[in-house]
């Protein structure tokens, strides 16, 4: 756009990936999204969706062929070969959660302690402490693009670091505490399940999306407290788990829920959507049992 004497703002730039996505140009988009990685705009959620809804349609164009099966088969094959590289204490409490960023060059843990700690990779040498929650944390998530961080505790509150170790943002409000934390694909929302019974809707309890400190969605419909949240790989779906022994499937197009999916007879404590392409879906249970779900009919 430059080369011709147009400089688009970013709402332009978003109608115009939009358009290009539906017509699916394919070259004009891969030409527009290195425009605006260079300018450093940022996408919205109805076009980062139908870049994602593109990029899985080219997929599928490429190898109509792929075998989801066999796909699995593989990766239990590798994980055969997988050894103990290295042995570190991370705190003088349990740790509670870790989680790795998105080059894999960091790693993040939290503790009973109310303390993260952000660890360099492969040589695990820490990078940073973040301090300032009152009480434990129950997770910690890295941005899916940026190297910050979100932590979730007992003290009602989320937060927002830099790798660094300072703190951006407080997140608070809620009547109890945290029970995980996620990050949207595009890193921009965060949602938080939070143990906490709405009285406006009698005993429902549920989750909430929120983005430079102020919540924005709020889904309501389980009837026990939320242990889990998970966001598909494309963002138009989120799945959440809790003490009903089932995990619901959410669309954040329509904002309510889409699918019910009663997979355990105890609670379920975690869920998780696959990274890549998001065609499978896991869960841990405390009946013993994890499930594994196939997510192409979404």
């Amino acid at each position: 756009m430059k080369e011709i004497g147009l400089s688009p703002n970013a709402h332009i730039y978003n109608v115009m990936l939009s358009s290009f996505c539906r017509e699916r140009d394919i070259k004009m988009v891969k030409q527009l999204l290195q425009e605006i990685i260079k300018a450093r705009i940022e996408l919205n959620c109805r076009t980062f969706m139908r870049v994602s809804c593109l990029q899985l349609t080219c997929r599928k164009r490429e190898d109509p062929d792929e075998n989801i099966d066999a796909e699995i088969d593989l990766a239990l094959r590798q994980a055969q070969s997988l050894f103990l590289d290295c042995n570190e204490f991370g705190d003088d409490r349990p740790l509670s959660c870790c989680s790795f960023s998105h080059d894999g060059n960091l790693l993040a843990t939290c503790a009973l302690s109310g303390v993260a700690k952000i660890w360099s990779m492969p040589k695990v040498d820490k990078v940073s402490a973040l301090k300032g929650h009152t009480k434990r944390l129950i997770e910690v998530e890295l941005s899916p693009v940026q190297n910050h961080l979100a932590t979730a505790s007992a003290d009602r509150t989320a937060r927002l670091w830099n790798s660094d170790g300072s703190l951006l943002n407080t997140f608070e409000g809620h009547l109890d505490h945290l029970a995980r934390i996620s990050f949207y694909p595009s890193g921009k929302y965060l949602a938080r399940p939070v143990l906490i019974r709405h009285e406006t809707v009698g005993h429902r309890y549920g989750s909430r999306v929120a983005s430079s400190r102020r919540s924005i969605l709020a889904f309501e419909g389980h009837v026990n407290p939320v242990l889990g949240i998970s966001f598909s790989p494309h963002g138009f779906h989120f799945e959440t788990t809790g003490e009903e022994n089932t995990c619901l499937i959410w669309g954040l197009r329509k904002k309510r829920s889409l699918y019910t999916i009663p997979v355990h007879s105890n609670l379920v404590s975690q869920v998780k959507f696959e990274p890549q392409q998001g065609y499978l879906l896991l869960t841990g249970s405390y009946d013993m049992r994890f499930g594994l779900a196939k997510t192409l009919s979404l």
